[in-house]
């Protein structure tokens, strides 16, 4: 099968494909320098958001300080 990138850097994945992954709402994406590897991982949000924050390299005084400043006004 063949696919296209579409826009904003988009593929789309071929629904015969997809039929093997109903449940499945994530996927790992890595890449072994000639292909793009997707790997589906069960996460619920909690561990999306925290994943984030690592990314974003924050903390929890960070988030400690942004509910402070929120909640003075």
């Amino acid at each position: 099968m063949v696919t296209r990138l579409v826009d904003k850097r988009e593929v789309q994945l071929p629904a015969v494909v997809l039929r093997e992954f109903e449940d499945v709402e994530f996927f790992e994406i890595s890449s072994d320098g000639m292909r793009i590897v997707l790997t589906p991982v069960s996460a619920n949000r909690a561990d999306l958001v925290r994943q984030k924050l690592d990314l974003l390299g924050l903390t929890e005084r960070d988030i400690e300080d942004a509910v402070e400043w929120a909640r003075n006004p």
